[in-house]
């Protein structure tokens, strides 16, 4: 595979990464998937095509930087017996741990994306978050109001001192709250996003690089 190839798709996943502690195994971690590189931390979960032919669990920022630096413009993945990655790239060879993927793979899984029910957005949609971005709350006190409202006539967000409405149509059955200052900035980085879709817990986005960038409902 190209060197930069795989940087740029690790870069798309990076927001799916939490370095904090947490409760989540592999919340820290990239998982290649075959044809996919994932992440989730239980609060933004992202999906990205890309194909290594390999299956495994890897930290994120230690890989990060292993790939970054490498001088050849290629490089090689290997999953070998006893739980290493053997990676390949000019004159560097080196063996990294991988570790045990069925916990995230479980809840990756249990997006159950392959069942999705997407809506096309309005042009305008990115324009709308942006706008409203500025009086979204981060008081945790009141959470229903750390986030933009979304109903099938715009966007509502209010911070208890300030509100502002964004007016587009989407073609929502339901309403709901897109969450967080911090998921929504990401979000808003995303070029290209087209499609929209709802589940029981998830709101989830794509682009047309079907790119799967999903955020827990509150």
């Amino acid at each position: 595979m190209k060197k930069q190839d795989l940087i740029e798709a690790l870069k798309k996943v990076m927001p799916g990464i939490d370095e904090q502690i947490t409760l989540i195994e592999g919340a820290n971690s990239f998982m290649f998937d075959n044809e996919w590189i994932k992440t989730f931390n239980d609060t933004i979960s992202i999906s990205y095509p890309f194909k290594s032919d390999i299956k495994c669990l890897i930290k994120a920022q230690e890989f990060f930087k292993i790939a970054s630096k490498l001088d050849s413009e290629n490089i090689k993945l290997t999953v070998l017996d006893g739980g290493k990655l053997f990676l390949s790239s000019g004159k560097t060879i080196l063996k990294m741990n991988i570790f045990n993927d069925e916990n995230i793979r479980t809840m990756i899984d249990n997006l159950s994306l392959e069942n999705i029910k997407w809506i096309i957005l309005p042009k305008d949609f990115i324009e709308g978050l942006k706008l409203c971005l500025p009086f979204v709350s981060n008081n945790l006190i009141y959470q229903s109001l750390c986030g933009i409202s979304v109903g099938k006539d715009g966007m509502a967000v209010s911070d208890r001192i300030r509100a502002g409405f964004y007016h587009t149509k989407i073609s929502l059955e339901e309403d709901f709250v897109l969450p967080t200052i911090n998921a929504i900035r990401e979000l808003i980085k995303i070029k290209d996003l087209e499609q929209l879709g709802l589940s029981d817990a998830w709101i989830h986005f794509k682009n047309k690089d079907n790119l799967h960038f999903s955020i827990r409902k509150i």
